[in-house]
């Protein structure tokens, strides 16, 4: 007689969005403010709901468990870590304004200057943008530093506004201390881009939608959080001879200045960069921001990050020069140079 095992579908490790809207009906009832609540996009084991230092609440959903008993479980546990609404009304302000938001949060003193202003400018930011484009708005998407809470006073403050029809433009204001930069585009042609650029997958990954028309902005997040899991496409033996090329170029350019040590300097400058963007691309990464670089690079290629530092601590010129060239052989030591026609 023949044993039947049943066995359990494998959950998915990725929240999808139907789920995310089920967690905001659950917290739009409990009156938690959508602008306080973080929900990464994927699960984990165990699942947490716990309050970040800014004060917002981060719910990750539990990667074992069936959803809609998390559900129930995690309704309980937001009733417990749901701040209660004080008395006189009081409470700190949302991007949006809104009052309704967790006001028992208690982050380090430096920040709470500039997390209310962050939320000013974005507050006027959206209203701005209502203001221009409301007959053709499609959403408005926080993209950059201020959606991953990491701003800091250089920042500036990045949208990205979907419209109905074709647009492509850039636009910089002033809002307070900030600079805000609005990138505006065509729902379809954001579309596209997210299948052809290297650079919208990253920003959008943890992007954050403050405003959307029938789930312009739901969208466009799920394409470019699919296409950011498939990763960077993969480059041609012929694509990695024509890069090995352009960087050496640049260490040749530095070795041919070095009498000029400024000159120098600075073409050695423009050589790590480009050296550094073709790790990204040689190892199939998406680029991490620059102030990432060397964290990102170091744990992945020990050696790699070692040189780097040392391209970047030396004070010697040919010291750095020497090291350089140590980064060139080591990146593209199985790459070959093109082929001689003579």
């Amino acid at each position: 007689m023949r044993r039947i095992i049943m066995m359990k579908p494998p959950l998915p490790k990725d929240v999808t969005f139907d789920q995310i809207n089920r967690i905001l009906e659950v917290t739009d009832a409990l009156a938690l403010d959508r602008e306080w609540i973080e929900i990464p996009l994927s699960a984990a084991s165990p699942g947490k709901i716990h309050k970040l230092p800014n004060g917002k609440i981060e719910i990750v959903v539990d990667a074992e468990m069936p959803f809609d008993e998390w559900l129930t479980a995690a309704r309980q546990q937001l009733r417990q870590v749901a701040p209660q609404t004080p008395s006189d009304g009081s409470s700190v302000a949302s991007p949006q304004g809104d009052p309704s938001l967790p006001t028992d949060a208690a982050p380090a003193p430096a920040k709470d200057e500039s997390v209310a202003e962050t939320a000013q400018v974005i507050a006027k930011a959206v209203r701005y943008v209502k203001a221009k484009r409301g007959g053709d708005l499609a959403a408005i998407i926080l993209a950059g530093s201020a959606a991953r809470d990491a701003m800091t006073s250089h920042s500036d403050v990045d949208l990205l506004v979907l419209v109905l029809g074709s647009d492509n433009s850039h636009e910089l204001v002033r809002i307070l201390s900030r600079i805000v930069e609005i990138r505006y585009l065509g729902v379809s042609e954001a579309e596209e881009q997210v299948n052809t650029s290297l650079r919208l997958p990253i920003i959008l990954r943890k992007a954050r939608i403050l405003y959307e028309l029938e789930a312009a902005g739901s969208q466009l997040l799920q394409k470019a959080h699919a296409r950011f899991r498939q990763g960077p496409p993969p480059l041609t033996i012929h694509e990695k001879i024509r890069l090995r090329a352009t960087v050496l170029h640049w260490l040749g350019k530095a070795e041919d200045q070095q009498a000029d040590p400024a000159i120098a300097r600075h073409l050695l400058s423009i050589f790590l960069d480009e050296a550094m963007s073709a790790f990204y691309q040689l190892r199939g990464f998406w680029p991490a921001s620059p102030v990432e670089h060397l964290r990102f690079i170091g744990p992945r290629d020990h050696g790699m990050g070692d040189l780097l530092q040392q391209a970047f601590t030396a004070t010697d010129l040919s010291d750095q020069l020497a090291t350089a060239r140590r980064i060139a052989d080591h990146l593209f030591k199985d790459i070959p140079a093109p082929a001689r026609i003579d």
